[in-house]
């Protein structure tokens, strides 16, 4: 890559991606399968009072399964940006990686 501003970039974009991908999959995985709910304050109180990922267990495991699939992607899409020497999609990847951020964020406060 002759853009050597855009490749760290990229980079930055696949570690966190594969950062949040992982942590999402991870509780997916704790509470979806396993079933391990009781360090999660499921229907409580206090400052996770309102969010509807924490109303309910099912809820919970839908958003990270959610955002498991989406970081996933973006995790696959950065890869493939790096190995392949044609920049053209980058600069998609990077809008898409904000989108699917903000997306995230949204979701988290509904």
């Amino acid at each position: 890559m002759k853009n050597s501003p855009l490749l760290f970039v990229l980079i930055f974009i696949l570690i966190l991606s594969l950062i949040f991908s992982l942590a999402s999959w991870l509780e997916f995985y704790e509470v979806g399968i396993l079933k391990n709910v009781e360090n999660y304050p499921f229907g409580a109180e206090g400052p996770v009072a309102g969010l509807w990922q924490y109303e309910s267990a099912k809820n919970y495991t839908i958003y990270n399964l959610v955002l498991g699939i989406l970081w996933t992607f973006v995790s696959v899409l950065s890869l493939i940006s790096i190995f392949n020497k044609n920049l053209k999609y980058s600069k998609s990847l990077i809008i898409f990686a904000f989108i699917v951020y903000v997306f995230g964020s949204i979701l988290e406060n509904l």
